[in-house]
C-alpha cells in the first residue's frame, strides 16, 4: 500500500486505507477469510476494513425482517442477482 498526503482514518469500528490496489485488498480479504466479525469495502482504492458485533448482526436482522414484511404487505417484487 502507499502511503499518499491524505491520512488514513481510524474509528472504533473502522480502519480507512487509501492508496490500496486492488490485488492488495483481495489479498487482504482471502487473508481475514476465516476470521469473523470483519467486514471489507473497497472504491477507488479507499479500503474500509470494519468490526461487527453481535449487537450490528441482530440489529441488520430486525431490518431486514422487518423490510420483508413491508415488501410482502405492499406486494412487491424482488428478484435475485445471480452471479
Amino acid at each position: 500500500m502507499t502511503q499518499t498526503a491524505v491520512k488514513n482514518s481510524v474509528t472504533d469500528s473502522c480502519l480507512t486505507l487509501r492508496g490500496v490496489s486492488w490485488s492488495q485488498f483481495e489479498s487482504l480479504e482471502a487473508a481475514f477469510e476465516s476470521v469473523g466479525g470483519i467486514k471489507f469495502a473497497y472504491l477507488d482504492g479507499i479500503l474500509e476494513i470494519m468490526t461487527v458485533s453481535p449487537e450490528h448482526e441482530e440489529t441488520k436482522g430486525t431490518i431486514r425482517a422487518l423490510l420483508e414484511a413491508y415488501l410482502y404487505c405492499v406486494r412487491a417484487r424482488l428478484c435475485k442477482v445471480i452471479r
